[in-house]
């Protein structure tokens, strides 16, 4: 499945945030949350690593030339060099990667009592296999 590298920053996090809930999900499901975050994981590292080096070459420096978000943790983007940060981001964001997706019916959320927030469920969409008619 092509997605961009915001999608997977999205996804990757919202599927750690429901791993992390350490909650019983029916077998499939968590078999395919499990598959997807291993399938993700690679790919955010990268979209992390891409946006580390934009973050050192335009991030508010230290005294000896380092970027302040190392030590700080904040992102501080000079102002003169905002455009190129929007930019370089935006272009990054946008990159399309193929990733394999493991999909799971539907029909096996609504045989369970899964308690996932909406805004989560919304953003695991990607990998549920509507049903057909």
């Amino acid at each position: 499945m092509k997605l961009t590298n915001a999608e997977i920053a999205a996804h990757f996090r919202d599927i750690t945030e429901i791993i992390n809930r350490r909650e019983k999900y029916p077998v499939r499901f968590s078999f395919a949350l499990l598959k997807n975050y291993r399938a993700l994981e690679p790919e955010n590292r990268n979209i992390e690593e891409a946006r580390n080096r934009l973050l050192d070459e335009y991030n508010r420096k230290d005294s000896e030339g380092k970027p302040l978000y190392l030590t700080t943790g904040q992102i501080d983007i000079l102002p003169e060099h905002q455009k190129e940060w929007e930019k370089g981001m935006k272009e990054l964001l946008d990159i399309e990667v193929e990733v394999p997706v493991w999909k799971v019916p539907e029909s096996i959320l609504e045989a369970s009592d899964i308690n996932i927030e909406p805004v989560i469920l919304y953003n695991c969409s990607f990998m549920l296999e509507e049903k057909s008619d």
